[in-house]
């Protein structure tokens, strides 16, 4: 069995991108074990799955403790609420990449400094529900920064069937030009073409930084995706990552 090991991934946290503070990330998902034992199961022991825990985890390398992302993570630890967490594969992220994300409702921060090191920390999080894996659906991080309006690239999903959930995360860590605004509309269709898309998600509008988080019911028998973007105000550009994903919760 081929084994993978990652050497850079992005890891966005609101509206910020933690790829050069973070070395580690984890993922955990437990259920309660719930003793079911009843007569007739031949003696041995039987248990359900109870309530589900899930956690996430991320070791931080810092420059100093005033300085971002720490000031900025404990801003947005006092605001009490919810944001996407979102880890990608690569670094940056393309288009299609795989991605791991959830809805964080708290955050802990631990920030430790000895005496001739770099300041590290570890970050926890609870989330409303569990990590989901999905993709990136478009990544206009860098070179690929959106500074007019148009549509991204499409992306082929399974369909979403009847108890599941359509999940969908955004972050935008740039703004930039005077006044600018952002629209975002994820859209689907049952060919790469969109001869006829239909609207599965719209995002608030962005004038600044900031991220948002979305879960659809299904069924949604259209197999294709893409973001549409409208950008305004003068001289505007954003760097923004949407992912998307397919999940029973």
């Amino acid at each position: 069995m081929g084994k993978e090991v990652i050497k850079d991934a992005s890891l966005f946290l609101h509206s910020q991108q933690l790829a050069s503070n973070t070395n580690a990330v984890s993922f955990a998902v437990e259920a309660e074990e719930i003793d079911a034992t009843t007569f007739g199961i031949g003696g041995n022991k039987e248990f359900v799955a109870g309530l589900r825990n899930s956690s996430l985890s991320c070791e931080l390398i810092l420059e100093t403790s005033a300085v971002a992302p720490e000031s900025a993570l404990e801003a947005l630890l006092d605001a009490e609420t919810d944001a996407p967490f979102t880890v990608t594969r690569n670094h940056p992220p393309a288009d299609g990449d795989v991605a791991w994300f959830a809805n964080v409702v708290t955050l802990g921060l631990t920030l430790k400094q000895a005496i001739g090191a770099l300041w590290s920390g570890t970050m926890k999080f609870g989330n409303r529900s569990r990590a989901v894996r999905g993709n990136v659906l478009e990544s206009a991080l860098g070179v690929n920064v959106r500074a007019a309006t148009g549509t991204g690239a499409s992306l082929t999903m399974p369909a979403v069937a009847a108890g599941e959930k359509l999940v969908a995360a955004v972050h935008v860590i740039s703004a930039t030009g005077t006044t600018p605004t952002l629209d975002l509309i994820i859209e689907s269709d049952s060919t790469s073409g969109f001869p006829s898309g239909t609207t599965r998600v719209t995002v608030p509008q962005f004038i600044a930084v900031g991220s948002y988080y979305v879960v659809i019911d299904g069924p949604i028998t259209d197999t294709e995706y893409r973001v549409s973007a409208t950008v305004g105000g003068t001289t505007p550009a954003f760097e923004y990552l949407v992912a998307i994903a397919i999940a029973a919760f």
